[in-house]
């Protein structure tokens, strides 16, 4: 049992890195609160060396192979995520509210009816330490809170304790009234059912409506009649261009934006660039958010650089930058 518990557990590591951690740190509080009743170590030694055996694996390989590997993932992927503001990703203290909050109360719908009765038998368990409320209140708590203490917030961290939300709808429902009992068997309805596919449906048919900023795809095809004369393309703020690369097959380079230098994303500093454009391409195209590049265009034009917008998709803008007295093969 705990050989199968460690090796799920490093492939959660393997998968996803430390954000494996605050969704099993609910266990190892719950075996703190109730190690009489559970005398044996969750963790012995030959548990963690099964641990370290799947999770590092991966790791270790990368790291003796990319120099500098190591230090990414300690300063950017762990405590840049969980301690700083850099990556603005919901970063304020009332983001959880709005982020998380609709996702975990809605999500479970249409169970969502049964929230006040887990959360009662939720906070009995917890008050009595009996099974399975502290169990569940715990694995489905302390995740929360880490992720809500956490400075870099995405909407899908959550996803993770649908599961111990799941089982604390079971567990109510089965300590439920008539009228509870009755409202679960509607639900479970033929009809209703086929109804709420149909909905889920129509919300994921028009979600693909929806002009997504992340969708490289599309404005690599917005983006395509001014990309193949380009000697140089580049990206501001942040690798969220990669896939722009991909689907055109041309080399990327990334620009930082104020506070980004020194991140491992970040190729060249805009000296550098200004430098190798004059030098070297005369004319490179960048992609950027507008409002990320407009305080740089007074600084370029400055240098003796000219900064032309070709395209838009979304708030992503599409620039051409080349010498104001000889600009680019298109001026020609």
């Amino acid at each position: 049992m705990v050989q199968s518990y460690v090796v799920f557990l490093g492939l959660g590591f393997l998968t996803k890195g430390p954000a494996i951690f605050p969704v099993a740190a609910g266990l190892v509080v719950f075996w703190l609160l109730k190690r009489r009743e559970y005398p044996r170590h969750p963790w012995p030694p030959e548990g963690v060396a099964i641990f370290l055996l799947v999770s590092l694996s991966w790791y270790i390989f990368v790291a003796g192979r990319i120099s500098g590997s190591l230090s990414l993932i300690l300063n950017e992927q762990i405590i840049g995520r969980l301690f700083s503001p850099v990556y603005h990703r919901n970063c304020a203290w009332y983001a959880p509210f709005y982020l998380y909050l609709p996702i975990i109360l809605l999500g479970p719908f249409p169970w969502a009816f049964m929230w006040p009765q887990a959360l009662k038998e939720m906070a009995t368990g917890l008050r009595s330490k009996s099974l399975p409320g502290l169990l569940l209140g715990l694995w489905f708590l302390v995740p929360l809170v880490v992720f809500s203490l956490a400075k870099s917030r995405l909407p899908l961290y959550v996803l993770p304790l649908f599961a111990p939300i799941s089982l604390m709808f079971y567990f109510a429902l089965s300590k439920g009234t008539k009228q509870g009992h009755s409202l679960a068997r509607s639900l479970l309805s033929q009809r209703v059912l086929a109804v709420w596919v149909l909905i889920l449906w129509g919300l994921k048919f028009g979600a693909a409506l929806v002009k997504a900023p992340q969708d490289a795809r599309a404005y690599a095809q917005v983006f395509a009649p001014y990309l193949d004369s380009s000697p140089c393309l580049l990206g501001l703020g942040g690798s969220y261009f990669d896939g722009l690369s991909f689907y055109t097959g041309l080399d990327f380079e990334y620009l930082p934006q104020r506070g980004d230098e020194g991140k491992a994303y970040v190729e060249d500093s805009w000296p550098e660039e200004v430098a190798e454009i004059r030098s070297r391409w005369r004319r490179c195209l960048l992609v950027a958010k507008g409002g990320d590049f407009y305080p740089l265009i007074p600084l370029l034009q400055k240098e003796g650089l000219k900064v032309e917008k070709l395209s838009h998709y979304g708030k992503l803008r599409l620039y051409e930058i080349g010498l104001a007295g000889d600009y680019g093969a298109r001026h020609r």
